[in-house]
């Protein structure tokens, strides 16, 4: 009976810890704040961590993430180039397994101070076949992982690769919308607020292939176009100037 107890008292801090997690994730689509919060609660599901984090191996990770502050380091320092070379992030990558280190081999700043640490954990992260990112973790030179923690930390790892998605989704998405904001702003002088409207709506449109199509140029001579444009807003002018256009266009 006391047995099925400690069972069930597991499973349901490890649905808590889950729950918690989903929760954090939740508030946020910024990809080094989700980093940043996946750090936090990794610490606190393993008490004696020195320090985690979350190593992407996506090659387009140093455009969209930034240089975080790692409790090993006096300064703030790339995960990607501390850890991502160190023997228990490297043989998790190739095995494709968790790999757990007793005792790993220190940690040397590049002022050549030496810090020890204890065990040290790689977690891989796949989202179906795809590898996607490490969990790594490093405990104090005294510490040790339990059983409960090892579970703990490979139930958040479960959950990093659709985490992660979504936020470089979201990045993708940010980046497109300032492109076009840019694209748009270059061109407005030059294109119809009708164009414009459409390209807003549908900037998917933006991107469609080249096609081969036979058209008719139609040049537009307004007169005295410079003194209306300087006398009157630019809204009032491109609605006049399409009204004019678009008289001689409709009939084509």
């Amino acid at each position: 009976m006391a047995k099925r107890t400690s069972t069930d008292k597991f499973y349901r801090e490890r649905f808590e810890a889950q729950r918690r997690l989903a929760e954090r994730m939740a508030t946020s689509m910024e990809v080094n704040e989700i980093l940043e919060r996946l750090r936090e609660e990794a610490r606190a599901l393993v008490p004696q961590a020195m320090e985690a984090c979350i190593l992407l191996l996506d090659e387009e990770a140093p455009r969209y993430t930034r240089p975080l502050q790692c409790a090993l380091y006096d300064r703030p320092i790339n995960c990607q180039s501390c850890k991502r070379e160190r023997m228990a992030v490297q043989k998790a990558i190739h095995r494709k397994k968790i790999v757990l280190v007793p005792h790993s081999q220190p940690i040397v700043r590049p002022d050549g101070t030496v810090v020890p640490i204890g065990p040290e954990i790689a977690i891989p992260v796949f989202l179906g076949e795809e590898l996607l990112a490490v969990v790594s973790v490093v405990l104090r030179p005294e510490g040790r992982m339990t059983r409960k923690e090892f579970y703990f930390l490979k139930d958040l790892a479960e959950s990093v690769g659709h985490v992660i998605l979504r936020a470089k989704k979201h990045w993708e998405v940010t980046q497109e919308k300032i492109r076009i904001s840019q694209v748009l702003s270059h061109l407005s002088p030059f294109v119809p607020l009708s164009v414009r409207s459409i390209v807003e709506k549908n900037p998917e449109m933006a991107n469609m292939e080249k096609e081969k199509r036979a058209v008719t140029v139609l040049f537009l001579d307004l007169e005295d176009y410079t003194r209306l444009s300087a006398s009157r807003p630019d809204i009032e002018v491109n609605r006049l100037v399409e009204e004019l256009f678009s008289t001689f266009v409709d009939p084509i």
